[in-house]
């Protein structure tokens, strides 16, 4: 009993954890979208304070990271997400796409000279720059909710059996117990008549009535042969008898 219910609760137990890593890996997902995001933000400001020999460098960094966040929204959008993650992912999709697009146009005023244009569209998007900023957050904040609750559950769940597999080991050895009471009462009480009538005999007592034990295993045998013993000793003790007066008659 004990290693069947340590083998569901453990089976159990995994397939808990791997629901837990599955939350856990995607969490750690939004949370790395969310420093994409913040360093994407970091690299289009410095894009409008960098040296002309170091812009072309920028706008790589740029697309480096904007490439890494789409591939973060590609693998989320393939994971099982919860509630309104579905949504929040969608819309930091689109702004995504809209914030892309803003940062082309200001790489292209950057590398042409036109840092004040760069900063005029930054100015004027700065909007869905921020909207993409809330997005981002309100999904990690999702995630950490929900693999709180997630781990929570999980323990609650794993607690509960392990109780049950100690209720169940407790149950196994009381009924054990009490099974093993009424074999050993089967045996020994019979055992004991037996030796009651052993202890008769050896004190001289063949008067006793036979043994009645209705069973067909060893112990209504050895009670059968008992009884047939005692019958020889009787009818043993009878011949000896008889054989004694007729010696005493023909000594006469």
């Amino acid at each position: 009993v004990g290693f069947i219910g340590y083998y569901f609760v453990k089976a159990g137990n995994d397939h808990l954890t791997e629901v837990n890593n599955d939350h856990m890996a995607m969490l750690s997902m939004t949370q790395d979208m969310r420093q994409q995001n913040r360093a994407l933000q970091g690299a289009m400001l410095r894009l409008l304070t960098v040296e002309k020999g170091e812009i072309n460098k920028a706008v790589q960094t740029i697309n480096q990271r904007t490439q890494a966040f789409a591939a973060l929204v590609a693998k989320l959008e393939k994971m099982d997400l919860k509630g309104n993650e579905a949504q929040l992912l969608a819309d930091v999709k689109k702004n995504e796409a809209i914030i892309t697009e803003v940062r082309s146009r200001m790489a292209q005023a950057a590398v042409a000279g036109k840092v004040a244009e760069a900063l005029q569209i930054y100015n004027q998007e700065e909007p869905v720059i921020e909207a993409l900023a809330n997005n981002v957050r309100d999904l990690v904040k999702k995630q950490e909710s929900e693999a709180a609750e997630v781990y929570e559950e999980n323990q609650k769940a794993y607690k509960q059996s392990v109780w049950l597999l100690m209720g169940a080991i407790a149950l196994a050895i009381l009924i054990s117990f009490v099974l093993g009471q009424l074999i050993s009462g089967s045996v020994s009480r019979p055992l004991a008549g037996i030796v009651g009538e052993a202890e008769a005999i050896a004190g001289g007592n063949l008067t006793t009535r036979d043994l009645l034990l209705n069973r067909r295993d060893e112990i209504g045998k050895l009670t059968v042969e008992f009884n047939r013993m005692k019958d020889s000793l009787r009818q043993l003790i009878r011949d000896a008898v008889s054989v004694s007066e007729q010696v005493a008659a023909s000594s006469e």
